[in-house]
């Protein structure tokens, strides 16, 4: 345990928070089990330590007993602990009977706090002999731990984060721990800055490199800070923790081999990257770490199961749609990486010819040369290959990579590439990914018949002189493709995109999916969020659309992203002429949907054709972005009846832009659906008279006049010239944000 006084810890802004969270938690009579995680060495014990010494005063008894770190937990040793403080012995061996001894004796104490630290696994506190909440009202539990997850299997009411000092609070615990002053020289401090950053905010590190140093010469903080900086343990003084030994208990209590070498495959990528989870997700898939391939999306979700692991065991730190990991965690990564012989996994900008590549199964290379097909020849176990040109389309000769036959995942960026016939050789090839890349066409029949094992293709922007969409078709396993500005070299992109999705119909509306998106053609409303960052797995993006074409009508009703610019055919609304309404048309998975420059659509959603309301369902039900631009004759987004749960429940974004024929935007029923509407943007409708167009026949009460736009913070209303108020009255009084 760090040796720091818990008053000076608290002081630390990023301490105060989740000791207030402790303190209130404690405070609630409601609660009666805690869970206090963070990565190892964060401080989770001096701060339990802390509320002990604080909140001593409520309770009859405060316990505080470190469960051990093993596998198998030995149920009498906790009994022993937990009895020991309370001078209590057991009289029987057995261990039902000492788990109902105990449970008694912790009845008899009024109020207690139990304080279980460093736990690594569920705890049957049956077993034990820990009064629940329902037996005992007065006894509060609280629990540390490094994972979440054990939190969660455990029922905490409260789950509590610690998080990593700051940079200004590590320098402050650093100057304590290592005894600096005034007459410290200045040459010493700037070293001393240096090591403290390199300790990364970490209190276990700081505290042991810290007092390791105190008083040592000039020379030593040098050796340390080179240490830290390649990745090398500091040799830490005896009776300190040792906070690589600290990390790698994380690591040791991986309960699966998947986990653990995704661990060392994060570690591979450079300090402070922020990792792609999805391309983290393709090459661990590629590695074999999401099992035995039956499906692409069954092994995607057990590689997600296992980087939620690593995150809820906080050796990954989560960003969304990237992780990071922590550059001491990665250090120890390192540093149990070196205990291979050779290496699994290599991330390199030069090749090291004079490596053994016997064992390496995953390769990065960023160069703009030529590597020899010999070194090849030395990497039979390669499974993942992602190569990529910094200077942009050198010539690469493929032939080097027929002897890469174990090869699973392929990802070359930025190379002009002549054939493809070294996917012959490539028969258990799953992914392929294709970035910038210049080439004749696709893969012939014969190169592609070989690739029976092929999941996912990806193709970015990507110049193709002659498409040959019949490789696509052939795919019959394929169940991801991405392309995106994927035809900009091609003459007749409408004459290509039908190509497409007539040739490829069968695989297409098999896909479980994909990106399709057009040519400089990105959604244009993006205020927010950019496309690329967005997690979609279903994501259309046309230029032009005829709904004649069936399979574009597929992807476009499965889409969860779905930009459509020149619809052309007999379509007067979006739905049903383009998403059919009842079944499971209605209950459709679009999140985000952008119409633009169709000159025939007149409503947005049109159910003057269903007979019943019941066939109707519940409209557009996920959808949370919504952009109408330039349509001549669309008169509104609603015509016809609806239910009275009204659509578009979760919309947060509403733009219409260049619509001239609207005269009313919405329906009391539609605006009162609206119940999550944050953003709502009006401009150039020159024909727009209200926003919200009252229903006389409606009885509406003043509670329904409060939910109407309750949530609405931004109303842009611009170039519309005959609008003759923007709410009424009766319904102001809802706009409270």
């Amino acid at each position: 345990m760090p040796s720091f006084s818990g008053d000076k810890y608290l002081k630390f802004n990023s301490r105060k928070l989740a000791y207030q969270q402790l303190m209130e938690a404690v405070e609630n009579d409601e609660v009666s089990m805690i869970g206090l995680y963070g990565m190892g060495g964060c401080g989770k014990t001096t701060l339990a330590m802390e509320l002990m010494n604080t909140k001593q005063h409520m309770f009859d008894k405060v316990l505080f007993v470190t469960i051990s770190n093993s596998n198998t937990l030995d149920i009498r040793t906790i009994q022993d602990k937990i009895a020991s403080p309370l001078q209590y012995t057991f009289p029987e061996n057995g261990e039902m009977e000492r788990a109902q001894r105990l449970r008694t004796r912790l009845i008899q104490e009024n109020k207690i706090l139990l304080i279980l630290d460093d736990v690594w696994q569920f705890l049957d506190f049956d077993t034990i002999g820990i009064p629940t909440s329902t037996t005992h009202k007065g006894c509060k539990v609280l629990i540390t731990t490094r994972l979440e997850a054990v939190c969660t299997s455990m029922d905490c009411q409260r789950k509590i984060s610690l998080s990593i000092l700051k940079n200004d609070e590590a320098w402050v615990l650093f100057r304590k721990q290592a005894c600096l002053s005034e007459v410290t020289s200045d040459t010493l401090k700037r070293l001393a800055r240096l090591i403290s950053d390199e300790c990364k905010g970490l209190p276990v590190a700081i505290a042991a490199v810290a007092s390791t140093l105190k008083g040592k010469s000039e020379v030593e903080w040098k050796v340390a800070l080179d240490s830290l900086r390649n990745s090398k343990p500091v040799n830490v003084e005896k009776g300190l923790q040792n906070p690589y030994k600290c990390l790698q208990l994380s690591y040791d209590n991986l309960d699966t081999e998947e986990a653990k070498a995704l661990f060392l495959l994060s570690s591979v990528y450079p300090e402070d990257y922020e990792i792609s989870v999805e391309q983290l997700t393709r090459c661990a898939i590629g590695l074999g770490l999401g099992g035995e391939i039956h499906s692409y999306e069954g092994a995607r979700n057990e590689v997600s199961a296992t980087i939620n692991k690593l995150i809820s065991s906080c050796l990954l730190l989560d960003g969304q749609d990237h992780v990071k990991m922590h550059d001491l965690v990665r250090d120890v990564a390192h540093w149990i990486a070196n205990d291979h012989y050779s290496p699994r996994y290599l991330w390199t900008e030069n090749v090291p010819y004079e490596l053994d590549f016997s064992n390496l199964e995953y390769l990065w290379l960023r160069t703009e040369l030529e590597i020899s097909g010999e070194i090849y020849k030395r990497m039979r176990k390669l499974r993942v290959l992602l190569l990529l040109n910094p200077t942009g389309r050198n010539p690469l000769s493929t032939m080097a990579f027929k002897s890469l036959t174990k090869l699973r995942y392929l990802f070359l960026s930025w190379w002009e590439l002549s054939d493809f016939s070294f996917l012959g050789d490539m028969k258990e090839l799953e992914t392929l990914e294709l970035f910038g890349c210049s080439f004749i066409e696709l893969p012939n029949d014969v190169e592609v018949t070989q690739l029976k094992n092929l999941r996912l293709l990806a193709l970015a922007e990507c110049r193709i002189k002659k498409n040959n969409f019949e490789a696509i078709a052939r795919l019959q396993l394929l169940e991801e493709l991405y392309v995106g500005d994927w035809s900009s070299t091609w003459d007749h992109y409408n004459e290509n995109v039908a190509e497409l999705f007539n040739r490829c119909s069968v695989v297409l509306q098999g896909l479980k999916r994909y990106v399709i998106e057009g040519p400089h053609i990105q959604p244009t409303f993006f205020e927010f969020e950019p496309l690329r960052s967005i997690p979609y797995q279903k994501i259309l993006v046309l230029g032009y659309f005829h709904t004649s074409n069936a399979t574009a009508k597929v992807l476009a009703e499965r889409a969860e992203f779905l930009t459509l610019k020149q619809i052309e055919g007999e379509a007067k609304n979006f739905m049903p002429d383009i998403i059919q309404i009842g079944g499971g048309g209605s209950m459709n998975e679009l999140k985000v949907v952008e119409i633009s420059n169709s000159k025939d659509i007149e409503y947005l959603i049109d159910t003057s054709t269903s007979n019943h309301l019941s066939e109707v369902g519940n409209l557009l039900p996920e959808l949370r972005v919504l952009r109408i631009h330039g349509m001549d004759h669309l008169i509104t987004l609603c015509h016809g009846h609806l239910p009275s749960s009204g659509p578009f429940q979760k919309l947060k974004q509403l733009h219409l832009i260049n619509c001239p024929e609207v005269t009313y935007l919405f329906t009391t029923v539609v605006a009162q659906s609206l119940v999550e509407l944050n953003f709502l943007e009006i401009k150039e409708c020159h024909g727009l008279k209200h926003i919200l167009k009252e229903d006389d026949t409606m009885e509406i009460s003043p509670d329904d006049n409060s939910l109407v736009f309750s949530k609405l913070k931004s109303l842009r209303v611009s170039e519309c010239g005959k609008i003759e108020y923007i709410i009424p009255v009766t319904f102001a009084q809802g706009l409270v944000q």
